[in-house]
């Protein structure tokens, strides 16, 4: 039994692959909803109590990018990045603290902890998702955030731009069916945190060392 949210009604292409997945027998639902507020989430799980079997585990893979240089950034642009992924990320945590999940999932991004140049808002919000799991973690709850490089992340966050400052790091992308794999060998271990990620450390290093002579010039 599968849950799905969003904030929208899935396109057509979405709903044809949610047919595909109903015609091999697994039941999906699907409810419209904004995790970054609190009383919708809460309606969603009242949902989940009342027509489906015992909620058992999520995935939190929701963002959007708001990208632009640190002078030119507001806090409107901050806080549209911030709610999906960090409000989002807190009130899933506080409205399930007591249930009994097998598992937790966020997607967070390797932006987190490896930085990204015009993205402080996708940074932070990164960040604190990680922190949240080690504080999960910590108190004997289930939770994983997966600081996922390129290809790993979903829809706005694969866009052109995020994938060209992906290659010139050195950052590669890898295909959807690996990401699949990862996520499924990832849910056997037992972390907080996990970066996964293709990268070519020497030109991502070569990159690094670029921009730091260019500002000290």
């Amino acid at each position: 039994h599968i849950v799905l949210t969003g904030r929208r009604q899935p396109t057509p292409e979405v709903e044809k692959q949610i047919v595909d997945i109903r015609n091999i027998g697994t039941n999906v639902s699907v409810l419209t909803a904004d995790v970054s507020h609190r009383d919708e989430v809460e309606r969603v799980l009242a949902t989940i109590r009342k027509d489906c079997p015992p909620l058992r585990g999520i995935i939190h893979a929701a963002g959007v990018l708001d990208d632009g240089v640190l002078q030119h950034q507001s806090w409107e642009r901050f806080e549209k990045v911030l709610k999906p992924k960090l409000a989002g990320a807190w009130n899933l945590h506080r409205a399930t603290r007591n249930f009994p999940l097998d598992f937790m999932v966020f997607y967070s991004s390797v932006a987190g902890f490896l930085g990204s140049s015009g993205q402080t808002n996708h940074c932070a919000a990164s960040a604190f998702i990680d922190s949240l799991a080690h504080m999960r973690h910590a108190a004997g709850l289930p939770c994983l955030s997966i600081d996922w490089g390129a290809g790993g992340e979903a829809g706005a966050a694969v866009g052109e731009d995020a994938r060209s400052r992906a290659d010139v790091k050195g950052v590669e992308r890898f295909s959807p069916e690996t990401g699949i794999q990862l996520l499924e060998y990832l849910l056997q271990e037992d972390n907080p945190q996990v970066a996964a990620l293709s990268v070519d450390w020497r030109k991502y290093l070569q990159n690094i060392n670029f921009r730091k002579t260019v500002h000290e010039n």
